[in-house]
């Protein structure tokens, strides 16, 4: 699972880094979460990211750290699916109207809590 973890990390930094060189395009990605399926597309990452945290918290630097984020993440995946398409696109058409940079700053955050992520873990990968 810490694999797992990491890819998670690493693709989450990655659309951080996107989003701080291109926000415009960033926002104009976003588009295909607005359509009914984007709900299940947002929800099941969520719940096998959580699922991911939480097999993986006992391998991390920061165990109790990983079981908040499992739980927040798994609550979090079932709020997108409560919500429905109404209310992820309420969410959605909020964030393409912020200012770029906004979304720049938001992008360090997710940078952050990517790398976060891969250093928890990074002992705990079956690196050769």
């Amino acid at each position: 699972m810490p694999t797992v973890v990491a890819l998670f990390g690493m693709m989450i930094a990655g659309a951080g880094v996107w989003a701080i060189v291109s926000p415009e395009r960033f926002h104009k990605s976003t588009a295909r979460w607005l359509l009914p399926a984007g709900r299940w597309a947002g929800a099941i990452p969520r719940v096998i990211l959580a699922a991911a945290l939480w097999l993986a918290a006992d391998d991390s630097r920061t165990p109790i750290v990983f079981a908040v984020l499992a739980l927040g993440f798994f609550f979090a995946g079932l709020a997108v699916l409560v919500t429905g398409t109404s209310g992820l696109r309420s969410r959605i058409a909020w964030l393409t109207l912020q200012p770029a940079q906004f979304t720049r700053e938001w992008a360090v955050s997710m940078v952050a809590f990517g790398g976060f992520l891969v250093w928890a873990v990074f002992p705990a990968l079956p690196i050769p």
